[in-house]
């Protein structure tokens, strides 16, 4: 099984300060993520300054500046944590290009975004689109529109765009759903919890996005409360990485271990009483008991009816060399 890729979204739950970031990516860092994603924007490139004037105020008080997201870059890569971001416009692409980063995510309000998504994919990148509000149509156009502007790889995140979710509106069957449409499938969580991210991954999620915060006390902002805090994380990534071993195994086999198993727990046919020579077995002649390694009793069919050639004791296993023809 393809390992799951595990991204601990730190959002604007920095609240614009740099030193906070670091602090969260180095916590993700220890719990384990395989990355950390901010979000770059200016809050002049995300929203109208009139029709949507509280969103301007409240992004403008969250963002990070160029000089951040280099500063947070250099921290991640000493160690040895990928950083990600989402950028919600066309300049904070060429920005995060000129730091290094190796893969985008397309926020769930820009999944129509097709000027972005065209802008990210040239890079030559993985795109990673959050499907969050949108039908299957528009999933399968912004992954198409991403492989045709030459993205690497196109990953399609099950989204459901309620903060928090509640566990009625997840709809996880939706990832089945978005595999179907022929790109590799994940999940971007915003239940409380870890388990709807442990379901998904089950369900073939291959990359796994959470919120993510160091303190929900301590921290403030729309996404605290369904973000992971450091021992949820740690939690999320031990628990991903066993359901990895318990879904590697191929599904038709039977494991040599659980083949050792086998030979104490399964029967073989013996005989259940003293008979002699040239006796016609019946079925209560026979009892199926521990350990396995003669005959088994599904094949009791095939003794019952048969002629014995020597005498037999109770007790004795049933071999097909004391039995006639």
């Amino acid at each position: 099984m393809e390992r799951v890729f595990i991204i601990a979204e730190l959002g604007i739950n920095h609240g614009g300060k740099v030193e906070l970031a670091e602090e969260m990516i180095r916590a993700a860092h220890r719990a384990g993520a395989d990355a950390v994603k901010l979000q770059s924007f200016r809050a002049t490139g995300l929203a109208h300054p009139r029709e949507a004037a509280d969103q301007v105020a409240l992004f403008s008080s969250v963002e990070l500046s160029p000089a951040d997201h280099h500063h947070l870059k250099q921290v991640a890569d000493e160690l040895g944590i990928e950083l990600l971001s989402t950028p919600f416009d066309v300049e904070m692409v060429g920005m995060l290009e000129e730091l290094g980063v190796g893969r985008y995510k397309i926020a769930s309000g820009d999944l129509t975004n097709h000027p972005l998504i065209r802008a990210c994919a040239q890079t030559g990148k993985h795109l990673i689109i959050s499907t969050g509000m949108g039908t299957l149509k528009e999933a399968r156009r912004a992954g198409e529109v991403a492989r045709e502007a030459g993205a690497s790889q196109v990953t399609l995140l099950h989204c459901v765009s309620l903060y928090p979710t509640p566990p009625g509106e997840a709809r996880l069957r939706r990832i089945t759903r978005l595999a179907e449409l022929g790109f590799e499938v994940g999940y971007s969580d915003h239940t409380i919890g870890i388990h709807a991210c442990l379901a998904a991954v089950a369900l073939g999620a291959r990359v796994l996005e959470k919120h993510f915060c160091l303190d929900k006390e301590r921290q403030q902002g729309p996404d605290i409360a369904l973000s992971a805090d450091p021992g949820e994380l740690s939690a999320l990534v031990r628990a991903v990485r066993e359901l990895e071993e318990m879904l590697s195994a191929e599904p038709e086999q039977v494991s040599q271990a659980e083949q050792e198993v086998a030979r104490i727990a399964r029967r073989s046919l013996y005989f259940a009483r003293d008979l002699p020579a040239g006796h016609e077995l019946r079925e209560e002649d026979l009892i199926p008991l521990r350990p396995a390694g003669g005959i088994s009793p599904d094949r009791i069919g095939e003794v019952v009816g048969r002629q014995l050639i020597r005498p037999v004791k109770a007790g004795d296993r049933v071999s097909w060399e004391d039995l006639s023809g």
